[in-house]
């Protein structure tokens, strides 16, 4: 008897039992097994693959060898549910969109009604994969609101994180904050993290801090003692946030070797450039041996992902992360994590940056103060620039400081003032120093340079020209020691701040050459002023000596006449006649000097003519011959041989020897020593009237040569003023020396023409 299939019973009862079933492998066992019931065939399968949990799904019951479980043709199907039959075997396909396929094989059933059989199945398998749709569709939403949860309850935990790190206003602590979180296994977990903030200015990307371990047995170190430690991000954190200052990175650590990596922001030489240039959140994945990487190499990194930190309305760097030493994947889930927080983190990166800012330009604000409060409380410029060049090198934690001062040209740069913190530079290092400064004066351009001479260590250079008025006044010079490799250590800022203080020092400068001019100023009215007062001193000495010039010529004439007179006396014996050749000459000497006299009031003209100095002293000994008898002092010359014959008033030099050689006997009473000598000098020539009488104090040597002014009670205090009249008139200097063989010099100097230095006069005897 033919068995039959009752298919609207069978399909009712797996409606009615399966409806409500929740679980997707429960529903496709219970309708197999209905199914398996109403068609009881020899055998039968039930084989899944695809999506879990559908997709491990593996029952066979009573297979022959040779059975064709699998349907190769039915593979292609574009339907959903497919019901083909081969022979005696029942194939049903259930196929979803995201490739999870399901196959119930029902075979070998004799007197099997295969229309009812079919329909059934089709009836069976339709429905089945409906439910499955629904509950894959409720896996899925339960997955994804799990998934959302953990990733809501990692983003609260992040953002806690980083509103701990808000606490602070120092960017290595809040860098090292989001660093944290980013690495922390507890919220984002990555092996490495390393940041790379941009330099606008040197146009470059720089490496600014790394977290993670150097090597993979650091990094089981690292986790056996976090687990051990069992400490959660808040604690973390804020134990980061305590620490007063962050010590320097361990040498051969992660945090050494990002510090030393500068990348130049070019899109063809890094991915990092690249990210950065392109102005995009997105992140970047990198797989090594899609492209030359320099960070890849210089990390060993074979996979990684650059995110970028966004600011306000500019790129400020980018996060590089990876799992070099787990080797998980960096999944997408972990990558949103980052760029989220990293967006977020930018904002107060770029907050800290002003801040920053702010600061340094409040510090550079109080030292431009200190050194203008130099400037106003100094008179030295000299000392200023000294202090100017101690603060440019503490300001930007330079090893010391060079300032050139430019005179008047480049080739008059000279070397001002030099500050040293610790060892002073070495000659050769200072001259290319020299050279640089000099190339900055040409150029008006402050410049970066790195420099190295022989045993010495490398010097990282800055110079800034001082400016003021369109004009560079000098160069400023900064230098620190720095060892081979290490990157340039001068920043953005540093240079800047160097630029206000070399415009400082070319204030200092400007004002340093204008007080000079003053003080050239006042010095000229002090001496004009002297000249006014000797003058006028002069002038009351003029109508002195013309009153009593008109008392004793008249008297002084009719000497000389009677003298004169007596000389042309036959009788008048030899040794006579040479005394009254003595009154006869003296009176006319005299006669001169009262007409010079009666003339000085009017006129200090001088008749010069070419001279031999020596022999005017020895004119002078002649005359003063029996003074100095009389005195028993002893007169000797010291004149140099070759003295140039010099244009001079000689009656006047006369009367200038013979009131210092008067004043030298009235100093060294009797049997004193007096000294008369000569010196030539490249453009001008000494004389020398020393006695060995006391010497005269410093405080009253200035003015000696004021009229009226003694030492001597019976004395008039016209004689050396008279003395530096006609020296002065003679475009010569009178100066007062003490020294230890000789009480009192008086040292005359007069200038001589370089033409004539090498054409000697007479050529006397020296000594006498």
């Amino acid at each position: 008897m033919e068995t039959r299939v009752h298919g609207s019973g069978c399909l009712a009862e797996i409606v009615r039992d399966l409806a409500g079933e929740g679980d997707a492998v429960r529903l496709v066992r219970r309708a197999h097994e209905i199914l398996l019931r109403e068609l009881k065939p020899a055998w039968s399968a039930a084989v899944g693959d695809g999506a879990a949990p559908v997709g491990e799904l593996h029952i066979l019951a009573n297979v022959p060898a040779d059975a064709a479980v699998f349907e190769p043709t039915s593979q292609d199907s574009e339907h959903a549910v497919d019901v083909t039959q081969r022979d005696e075997t029942f194939f049903v396909h259930m196929r979803r969109s995201d490739g999870t396929r399901l196959r119930l094989v029902y075979g070998q059933q004799t007197g099997l009604d295969a229309r009812e059989a079919r329909v059934l199945l089709e009836a069976a398998g339709a429905f089945v994969r409906a439910r499955l749709d629904d509950l894959f569709e409720v896996e899925a939403v339960r997955h994804e609101r799990m998934r959302l949860d953990e990733r809501v309850a990692k983003l609260s935990l992040l953002f806690k994180g980083i509103d701990v790190a808000l606490s602070s206003v120092e960017l290595p602590k809040v860098m090292g904050a989001f660093m944290t979180c980013v690495t922390a296994g507890e919220a984002i977990g990555f092996n490495r993290a390393f940041l790379f903030l941009l330099d606008e200015q040197l146009h470059e990307l720089h490496g600014a801090m790394a977290i993670g371990p150097a090597s993979g047995d650091e990094a089981q170190r690292i986790w056996t003692r976090l687990d051990a430690e069992s400490a959660g991000l808040d604690e973390t954190l804020r134990r980061g946030l305590d620490e007063p200052t962050r010590e320097p990175p361990a040498s051969g650590s992660l945090a050494e070797r990002v510090r030393a990596m500068h990348l130049p922001l070019d899109a063809s030489y890094s991915v990092l450039a690249r990210t950065v240039l392109n102005a995009d959140s997105t992140p970047v994945r990198f797989h090594r041996g899609e492209e030359s990487e320099p960070f890849a190499e210089a990390f060993d990194s074979d996979d990684f992902v650059v995110v970028p930190i966004p600011g306000r309305d500019r790129t400020l760097g980018v996060l590089v992360v990876d799992n070099l030493y787990s080797g998980a994947p960096v999944d997408d889930d972990r990558v949103d994590l980052v760029a989220g927080l990293a967006s977020y983190v930018g904002v107060i990166i770029e907050n800290v940056l002003v801040f920053d800012d702010v600061s340094r330009r409040y510090a550079e604000l109080s030292e431009v103060q200190a050194i203008n409060r130099a400037l106003l409380s100094s008179n030295d410029f000299v000392e200023v620039l000294g202090r100017i060049a101690q603060i440019s090198a503490s300001m930007v934690h330079a090893d010391g400081s060079l300032l050139f001062v430019a005179d008047s040209a480049p080739a008059e740069l000279r070397l001002e003032t030099q500050y040293h913190a610790s060892a002073a530079l070495p000659e050769a290092s200072v001259h290319i120093c020299s050279e640089i400064a000099g190339e900055t004066l040409k150029t008006a351009r402050g410049s970066g340079q790195r420099i190295e001479t022989r045993g010495e260590p490398l010097l990282d250079l800055v110079s800034a020209p001082m400016r003021i008025d369109g004009e560079v006044a000098g160069v400023l010079v900064v230098y620190r020691r720095v060892g081979e490799g290490t990157p340039s250590t001068f920043d953005a800022h540093s240079r800047r701040f160097l630029s206000i203080i070399a415009d400082q020092a070319a204030i200092a400068v400007l004002l340093g050459r204008r007080l000079q001019i003053i003080r050239d100023d006042q010095e000229r009215i002090q001496s004009l002023n002297a000249l006014l007062y000797r003058n006028e001193k002069l002038a009351a000495l003029g109508e002195a000596a013309s009153m009593i010039a008109h008392e004793i010529r008249n008297p002084l004439t009719a000497l000389g006449g009677f003298a004169r007179r007596i000389l042309r006396s036959s009788n008048l014996k030899t040794s006579d006649r040479e005394a009254v050749q003595v009154i006869v000459d003296e009176s006319a000497r005299l006669e001169r000097i009262l007409n010079d006299q009666l003339a000085f009031v009017r006129s200090a003209r001088l008749e010069r003519k070419s001279t031999s100095l020596n022999e005017i002293v020895r004119e002078s000994r002649r005359l003063l011959r029996q003074q100095l008898r009389d005195t028993n002092a002893h007169l000797e010359l010291d004149l140099a041989a070759e003295v140039p014959q010099i244009a001079l008033d000689a009656d006047r030099m006369k009367q200038v020897l013979v009131n210092l050689i008067m004043n030298a006997l009235d100093a060294t009473a009797r049997s004193g020593r007096i000294r008369i000598s000569t010196r030539v000098h490249e453009e001008s020539v000494e004389l020398d009237v020393a006695n060995t009488g006391p010497p005269i104090p410093p405080e009253q040597r200035a003015a000696l040569f004021e009229p009226f002014t003694t030492t001597r009670q019976e004395g008039t205090g016209l004689g050396l003023a008279v003395v530096h009249q006609i020296v002065t008139e003679h475009d010569g200097e009178i100066e007062v020396l003490s020294e230890h063989e000789w009480g009192t010099i008086f040292r005359i100097r007069l200038a001589v023409p370089v033409a004539d230095v090498d054409s000697p006069g007479e050529i006397a005897p020296h000594g006498s």
